[in-house]
C-alpha cells in the first residue's frame, strides 16, 4: 500500500486515536499535540500523519495508557515504525487499504477476520 491510499489509512488511524483519547483521557488530539508541542517536541499545529505518528513514539505519551483502543493504537504505532503495519498476523498478506480504513488497529485482513470471528461461534448459530 502506497501514497493516497496509505495516507487515508493513516487518516482513519489518527481519527480513531482522537475518539479514543477523547473517551479515555478526555483531551482532544489536537490537545495532546499541541501540548506536546509546547513541552519539548518540535511539531507543528498543522504536521501530517507521519509528523504526528512520530511525536507520538518520541515521547512515549500512549505508554501509560491501559484502554484497549490506546493499546491497540500503540501496537499499530509500532508496527508502522517497523514497517509491518497493513500485513495480516495471521497470514503475511496486505490487508487492503478500505478494511484498513474501517478498521484502523485491525491486525488481521478481512479473510482471516472472518474465519476467526467464524471459528469463534458457538456450535450451532
Amino acid at each position: 500500500m502506497k501514497g493516497k491510499e496509505l495516507q487515508r489509512v493513516k487518516a482513519a488511524l489518527l481519527s480513531e486515536l482522537d475518539v479514543s483519547l477523547q473517551k479515555y483521557c478526555h483531551q482532544r488530539l489536537k490537545d495532546v499535540v499541541n501540548d506536546l508541542r509546547l513541552r519539548h517536541i518540535n511539531v507543528k499545529p498543522d504536521s501530517s500523519p507521519d509528523e504526528v505518528f512520530s511525536v507520538f513514539l518520541q515521547s512515549g505519551v500512549l505508554k501509560t495508557m491501559t484502554a484497549a483502543p490506546i493499546v491497540r493504537m500503540r501496537e499499530s504505532l509500532e508496527r508502522i515504525r517497523m514497517g509491518t503495519f497493513g500485513l495480516c498476523a495471521l497470514c503475511g498478506r496486505e490487508i487492503s487499504a478500505k478494511y484498513l480504513i474501517q478498521n484502523p488497529t485491525t491486525t488481521r485482513c478481512a479473510s482471516c477476520d472472518r474465519e476467526s470471528q467464524r471459528l469463534m461461534r458457538p456450535a450451532g448459530s
